[in-house]
């Protein structure tokens, strides 16, 4: 199993010198595989299926808005962000800023979209899913 490691630097000036300090931003599992097949959580799921749904407007409160109408599921912004980045550090998604806005103060929205990979993931756990479901007999 291998991890990643996001970090950003950070560097400030102390005195004519400059100090660098690494911050870590989070630490995450990759190259999951089930028979040879890439898998990922419900809420990974979920957050690439709001991103498909919303795309070409898929961002963080959006996303988050998307899955509480959904699920009745209440997430913290830094909930979905964490899972966004993963993603995308993953390769699952890919993003890139909107234009700014006076409503969010001049700030620009990180707007994400699926990837070929991310599209087949969804596309590969809706065929497992359909496949399991049909073989599924409850017991009355």
């Amino acid at each position: 199993m291998q991890y990643r490691l996001g970090v950003t630097l950070k560097i400030e000036q102390d005195q004519n010198q400059f100090v660098f300090i690494i911050v870590p931003l989070y630490i995450s599992f990759v190259n999951k595989k089930l028979m040879g097949k890439s898998f990922i959580n419900e809420l990974d799921e979920l957050v690439l299926l709001s991103v498909g749904v919303l795309f070409p407007e898929a961002y963080a409160y959006g996303i988050r808005k998307e899955i509480k109408e959904q699920t009745g599921k209440s997430l913290s912004l830094a909930s979905i962000h964490t899972v966004l980045y993963r993603l995308e550090n993953s390769g699952l998604l890919k993003s890139e800023l909107g234009g700014s806005t006076e409503k969010r103060g001049g700030r620009s929205k990180r707007l994400f979209s699926l990837t070929q990979a991310g599209l087949a993931t969804l596309r590969n756990l809706q065929d497992v899913r359909t496949a399991m479901w049909a073989k599924f007999q409850p017991a009355s």
